[in-house]
């Protein structure tokens, strides 16, 4: 018996110097960053810069690549049913994980169960934003606003994440919009300084440049405490009590991937958005840094998609079969 349990232990020690030679070699070969998104939005430029660092700080290849289409779930798709090694991992989000949960009745993978997290990457924020002129200087002005007006105001949205910020602020406040859906933000936006619509639940990134070109004002930020880089920018929750709304960026391997190389790609991740220059290149753009282990990010997925399901039930959303 004694005999037996050495060799067990002996076994165990060489098992776990074998895991730790495996996290501390891998990656031998390049890994893949699948985005589901078009080169150049937010959530490739994220990609990219964490790939360049890596490739700087240790000069290990990984490689972006790009499979958009259906809402990110062709490029979440691709990364279910791959390899579970570490090899291919997604830059995912919201989009492919809690929106496309709650608005598709069927998916060809589990938003939640198919993935394993790895890293949180950026926080994405939201604004309600309205043309310069527009009367309302403040969140609760603005409510006020919708509640008078002889017909609903319509908000416009390039995007069902913007959608829900807007969706969110109804359900607590009482009031009602007309959704105006757009096939982008841009139009959007050109639409709101134009009139053709009354306001948007936009994100940060992309009003800031209008807003600061004196075109866009904005009576509020989706996040729990104001933004340190606008601290004279009230939070929507100030106005309306509970109001938090935020969208996720992070990388996910396949279900089933070695907690060892979890572990190594998360280090990777968390150094390269740690490095000063991407976290000032990547807050210049308006995203909150967020380079959290893979138990917060699987949380924080998790979190949203059950608020996604809920705004989507209470709203009354159409659900895709």
């Amino acid at each position: 018996m004694k005999k037996s349990l050495k060799y067990m232990v002996a076994a165990l020690v060489a098992m776990s110097a074998w895991n730790t030679a495996q996290a501390e070699t891998f990656p031998e070969n390049p890994v893949r960053i699948i985005v589901p998104y078009p080169p150049g939005q937010s959530a490739d430029v994220v990609a990219r810069l964490i790939a360049d660092k890596i490739r700087e700080q240790t000069n290990l290849t990984f490689i972006v690549e790009n499979k958009p289409g259906a809402n990110a779930t062709i490029g979440a798709t691709y990364v279910a049913n791959a390899e579970p090694d570490g090899y291919t991992i997604l830059m995912a989000g919201t989009t492919p994980l809690a929106a496309a949960g709650a608005l598709n009745a069927s998916l060809p993978y589990d938003p939640v169960e198919s993935f394993d997290a790895i890293s949180g990457a950026v926080l994405n924020t939201y604004m309600i934003v309205v043309k310069a002129d527009n009367p309302a200087n403040n969140v609760q002005e603005f409510i006020d606003q919708v509640k008078a007006a002889p017909s609903p105001i319509s908000y416009g949205s390039g995007n069902q994440s913007t959608r829900m910020a807007a969706e969110l602020f109804q359900l607590m406040t009482g009031t009602k919009m007309n959704y105006v859906p757009y096939p982008g933000t841009d139009r959007a936006i050109t639409d709101l300084m134009n009139g053709q619509v009354g306001v948007m639940f936009n994100g940060t990134q992309t009003s800031m440049p209008h807003i600061k070109g004196g075109t866009l004002k904005s009576l509020g930020i989706s996040t729990t405490e104001r933004d340190p880089l606008l601290p004279d920018l009230p939070t929507i929750g100030e106005t309306i009590d509970g109001y938090s709304y935020v969208a996720s960026q992070g990388i996910v391997a396949p279900k089933g991937t070695p907690p060892e190389r979890i572990a190594r790609l998360h280090q990777l991740i968390a150094d390269a958005l740690n490095d000063p220059a991407v976290t000032e290149r990547l807050q210049a753009t308006g995203v909150v840094m967020w380079p959290v282990s893979p138990e917060d990010f699987a949380e924080q997925i998790a979190t949203e998609s059950e608020l996604w399901k809920r705004i989507v039930e209470e709203a009354d959303i159409p659900v895709n079969p």
